[in-house]
């Protein structure tokens, strides 16, 4: 008969001992921390690059206090397709959601994306710092993995 005490299987009566149990917990805790952590980095980068849309918005906006009134220019309506057009009237249609669309003037435009941006960054800092307590609850889980292994 083999003897089983070493801890390593399952004891006499067939159960896990509650070393082995403990290794299972930890080693699922460390599994669904760092499928966290990749959910995370994809929320990270998709905030990054709304962030990147509104600051090009930013940027769009601020040339058009440029435009002299009837400056020619394109207007990007779809996949490719623009529309040309004169500049003429300085305001601004914004939508707000729900298919809900205002004027607002470049200042009140301008004054909506830095809010926006700011929100974005925010919201970066958040993910980024769930990011990092899973990353040290991993750390923390691989040492305890270190600790069984001695």
């Amino acid at each position: 008969m083999e003897d089983n005490t070493s801890g390593t299987g399952p004891n006499s009566s067939g159960k896990v001992s509650a070393d082995q149990q403990d290794l299972q917990e930890k080693f699922a805790e460390l599994q669904a921390h760092a499928a966290r952590i990749k959910q995370l980095r994809e929320q990270f980068e998709a905030i990054d690059g709304q962030q990147d849309e509104m600051l090009a918005s930013k940027r769009n906006v601020a040339q058009l206090t440029k435009l002299a009134p009837g400056t020619e220019m394109l207007v990007p309506i779809g996949q490719g397709i623009y529309l040309k057009m004169a500049s003429a009237n300085p305001d601004i249609l914004v939508s707000v959601g729900s298919g809900v669309v205002l004027e607002k003037t470049i200042e009140q435009a301008n004054a909506l994306l830095d809010e926006q941006v700011q929100e974005l960054a925010e919201l970066k800092q958040q993910v980024a710092t769930q990011m990092q307590e899973s990353v040290d609850r991993i750390e923390a889980l691989e040492s305890h993995f270190k600790g069984k292994d001695e």
